[in-house]
């Protein structure tokens, strides 16, 4: 089975943008700061799998956020911690962007579901 028939997930990848105007500027709010609007940065094919209790377990050990879920899925240029992920009605925040072994194969993404 290759890596493409395990993402079985539309993931919507979104991340933070200057909201601009007709003519292409930023929009100012009232303390002259740039209005931020959401932009869909992908659609891509993906797996979004729940942690285990032992994963979490560790994690929690350690002190970092708890990561409830793993999302597998191509390298994605512009991805960021500050982008988030729709799949199903729910919505995941990105916290940690594991490389796969360093390989540079695929990213195996830490998620934590927002509710």
């Amino acid at each position: 089975m290759s890596f493409d028939d395990l993402l079985i997930h539309q993931l919507v990848i979104y991340r933070m943008v200057a909201a601009l105007d007709t003519l292409g500027d930023p929009i100012l709010n009232d303390h002259g700061q740039p209005t931020l609007a959401p932009e869909v940065l992908a659609t891509v094919d993906g797996r979004i799998e729940p942690k285990t209790a032992r994963e979490v377990a560790l994690l929690d050990q350690g002190g970092a956020v708890v990561s409830t879920h793993t999302a597998y899925i191509w390298p994605l240029t512009g991805l960021t911690t500050a982008c988030w992920i729709e799949s199903g009605g729910v919505r995941y925040d990105i916290t940690g962007l594991p490389d796969a072994g360093g390989a540079g194969h695929h990213l195996e993404l830490d998620l934590q579901a927002v509710v």
